[in-house]
């Protein structure tokens, strides 16, 4: 008798959360390059710097953040996963080292009582800086701060005295200049490099300073392939489902996850099968995703300012360069100078404007035809 095909299921839903990448594959280059910082940190003994990952929403920041964590680890470097507040106040970096139950306040002025065992305590002095308290180990030590560009928002110092440590902390971790190997590992928003040029690091040399995009072709279908054979057990070549997902991705990790996610879902549900209907319905869900991340990035932005931007980028080709100048013009056209400026600024702190290298693009590539498709020629 023959099999029957199986119905087409309920739409599936996808979650997006924060983390390691299920399947990681592609950039090779950047964490090559991350490694020989490690090498040189480890060879001068007390070298270190700053290595900067920055780039749109959804182009896995995070995922390489824990890569470049699962190096270090191997090597035995002693890991900390920071708050930028962490950079000037001394409660805030003992807890991300993980030493915040070590102590307890002693009555005495300008000590602190250590814990050596259960029920003693020794009186030592306490450490009055962050630098201090980073100049304490002796092994090679990664701090990692994610959503760094809040250093210049939600959490950017206070008073000039934070300011200041901020700035002296990064400027002694970017040069080397403590007493052991110390690498801050920052990910961020496109901004987030004008961020430490406001707390004096002006300068990154061309491989610690990361503008992340899309993934290659190659990790792209590599990535939807693991996902569909390895989560979804499919019991057949999968390689028609990976070119029709991967034209719907266009290498962007966010989307890749969205679409390559339900995909696997849909192949349980099929029992490994790989049908029209059920690729018909991981579309659905993928689209659906696209279409909900898509509106977040755009938040902030009324549809005037929608409609402005799209008729300026619209005779540009996917992935070239948009011209600021006639985007900035366009706005102030419509808008007020200031706040056409601020709405500049919006788009870039929203990633749907991205400088790279002196030059203006849409990172995303499947945004810019969003906003094109949607926006352009309306009043």
């Amino acid at each position: 008798m023959p099999q029957s095909r199986p119905s087409p299921t309920a739409p599936l839903t996808v979650t997006f959360e924060r983390g390691p990448a299920p399947y990681f594959h592609g950039r090779k280059q950047i964490l090559g390059n991350f490694k020989r910082y490690m090498d040189r940190a480890e060879q001068i003994k007390s070298g270190g710097t700053i290595f900067l990952i920055q780039g749109a929403p959804g182009a896995g920041k995070t995922a390489l953040l824990y890569e470049c964590e699962k190096h270090a680890r191997a090597r035995r470097w002693e890991v900390a996963s920071i708050h930028p507040d962490a950079l000037w106040d001394t409660a805030g970096l003992m807890h991300s080292l993980g030493r915040g139950h070590e102590f307890g306040i002693s009555e005495k002025t300008g000590t602190i009582d250590v814990k050596v065992a259960k029920g003693e305590y020794k009186s030592v002095p306490v450490p009055s800086t962050t630098l201090d308290i980073l100049n304490e180990g002796r092994l090679p030590l990664l701090l990692i701060m994610d959503e760094a560009q809040t250093l210049g928002t939600t959490n950017k110092p206070t008073s000039e005295q934070q300011a200041n440590i901020a700035t002296n902390v990064l400027r002694d971790v970017h040069n080397g200049n403590l007493g052991r190997p110390i690498i801050l590992l920052a990910a961020g928003l496109g901004l987030t490099v004008e961020v430490f040029e406001s707390l004096g690091i002006s300068r990154f040399d061309g491989s610690s300073l990361v503008e992340l995009g899309g993934l290659s072709k190659e990790a792209e279908c590599a990535v939807i392939q693991d996902w569909i054979n390895k989560d979804g057990g499919a019991t057949g070549d999968p390689t028609a489902w990976i070119d029709a997902i991967a034209n719907k991705t266009h290498g962007w990790p966010q989307h890749i996850v969205s679409y390559a996610d339900a995909a696997a879902k849909q192949v349980v549900r099929d029992h490994g099968e790989m049908t029209p209907e059920g690729l018909d319905a991981v579309f659905k869900v993928g689209d659906a995703a696209r279409e909900v991340f898509y509106q977040h990035r755009a938040k902030g932005l009324l549809k005037e300012h929608r409609v402005c931007l799209a008729n300026s980028v619209k005779h540009v080709k996917v992935g070239t360069p948009v011209d600021h100048i006639r985007i900035r013009a366009a706005l102030t056209e419509e808008f007020e100078e200031s706040e056409a400026e601020r709405l500049f600024k919006h788009a870039q702190r929203k990633g749907i404007l991205d400088e790279r290298d002196g030059e203006y693009y849409i990172p995303i590539p499947s945004m810019h035809d969003w906003l094109v498709c949607n926006y352009s020629h309306k009043k």
